[in-house]
């Protein structure tokens, strides 16, 4: 596990990095999860949060309508009762279980995924449940700090969400992705155009560090250079 700390008194823990990152909010004993992990970590993911002495969630926040995102949303739910927020655009996917379209961005990727893709997303089912909150562009968590907010950051997928932490840390899914040296561009994307127009919204918010669902901790610095390459 790894923590980050705002200057406002968040505290940010990566809960889960094997196979998607999980990552947990908590202000002032506030807590909320961001994403859900991939249904094989399951037993890893309750048995984290009972060891962080997790015994009440205030929300969990779903990303995206990706199955390595949403795997444990709905066993989170029924353990915890906790609101569960999704972009509007993705609310009746996650309810049904039906994963997000992507196409690839990269060569590899864009092979595999005309190959193997769609009997792939059909494979890999998500977690479904019904999300009791509705996001569109911006919404306001309450109880938390005056800057803390999701917000809409489509192109990954239609309805991608990013949780800005007191303007400070963003949480930002898959719309960023930090497993590669080389680019933070997401390997799968809906709209490849909405993609740098979310990465400037997120530069936008103020934020410094963004935390992406793969991969490790991103500075401004490298998406200021990837938007101007």
């Amino acid at each position: 596990m790894r923590s980050w700390y705002t200057k406002k008194g968040s505290i940010v823990t990566r809960v889960i990095s094997n196979k998607g990152n999980v990552f947990l909010v908590d202000y002032r004993g506030k807590k909320i999860l961001v994403d859900s992990g991939h249904k094989s970590m399951n037993s890893i993911l309750l048995k984290t949060l009972k060891d962080l002495q997790v015994d009440k969630l205030d929300g969990l926040v779903l990303t995206h309508a990706h199955y390595d995102h949403t795997g444990n949303a709905n066993t989170i739910f029924n353990r915890y009762g906790c609101d569960v927020f999704v972009h509007k655009n993705e609310v009746n996917l996650i309810a049904r279980g039906i994963n997000a379209k992507g196409k690839g961005t990269t060569p590899a990727m864009r092979l595999m995924m005309f190959l193997y893709g769609a009997l792939h997303l059909k494979k890999m089912q998500l977690d479904p449940v019904n999300p009791s909150i509705h996001v569109d562009n911006i919404y306001k968590i309450k109880n938390f700090g005056p800057n803390t907010y999701l917000m809409h950051t489509p192109g990954h997928s239609d309805g991608s969400l990013s949780f800005i932490v007191d303007g400070e840390i963003a949480i930002v899914g898959d719309i960023l992705f930090g497993a590669s040296k080389t680019s933070v561009f997401p390997i799968l994307a809906s709209d490849l155009a909405m993609v740098k127009w979310s990465w400037k919204k997120l530069l936008n918010s103020g934020c410094s560090f963004f935390l992406p669902g793969h991969g490790d901790l991103i500075e401004r610095s490298k998406i200021q250079k990837e938007l101007q390459g």
